[in-house]
């Protein structure tokens, strides 16, 4: 998201990618849990995290990576996929949903953002977000005026441990109603959208 959410250990996180069709499918352990859910829209190899850079960060009770598209950058990405994991004793769901997406509803202002939200099976939630405008934050950051962004964010919680996993699009501001303005198709989004609702947590062992 805007201002990244998380960090964590290097043991915390591990990760296979295998190929399912014209997808792929990764997993990753993140402390309590244990995540299976696709790659981003633009991943259609067999090698594990093939066709992105990758930044990884990683603290004792945090991780989160990221991926763009090769040979774009993170300072100007235009599509933005990521995993992040919070271990987080007796945080509410909703609470950390709200912590994770407050920042990206300020600086759109409500006046600029709207939020579609899908419950799943295992109380696993799916957000769709539109946001035309940046306006309420400080050019230079990626965002500001002139800066809108799509977003499907997958939330699940397991044991004590919170993960969100998400891709973005950013672009220039448009109009919410007209979706050939937006800065990704309406279709990808669908796609990702369907994709991301098959992502499922299990215990580690």
């Amino acid at each position: 998201m805007l201002a990244g959410c998380a960090l964590a250990t290097t043991s915390a996180a591990q990760t296979d990618t295998a190929k399912t069709a014209d997808k792929t499918t990764q997993t990753v352990r993140l402390f309590d849990a244990v995540a299976k859910h696709p790659g981003p829209s633009w991943q259609k190899y067999e090698e594990p995290l093939g066709g992105s850079e990758v930044n990884r960060q990683q603290r004792e009770t945090a991780f989160i990576q990221e991926q763009i598209p090769k040979g774009d950058s993170f300072k100007a990405w235009k599509r933005l996929y990521g995993v992040v994991a919070q271990k987080l004793p007796g945080m509410p769901m909703q609470d950390f949903i709200n912590q994770s997406l407050t920042p990206l509803v300020q600086a759109c202002g409500r006046e600029n953002f709207t939020a579609t939200v899908q419950p799943l099976a295992n109380d696993y939630t799916l957000i769709r977000v539109v946001c035309q405008n940046t306006p309420h934050i400080p050019v230079g950051s990626g965002y500001g005026e002139g800066v809108g962004e799509v977003g499907v964010f997958w939330f699940g919680k397991q044991g004590d441990t919170l993960v969100k996993i998400y891709q973005q699009w950013r672009g220039s501001k448009f109009s919410a109603s007209q979706a050939a303005s937006w800065p990704v198709s309406s279709e990808e989004v669908d796609t990702m959208t369907q994709r991301l609702s098959t992502t499922a947590l299990a215990p580690a062992s």
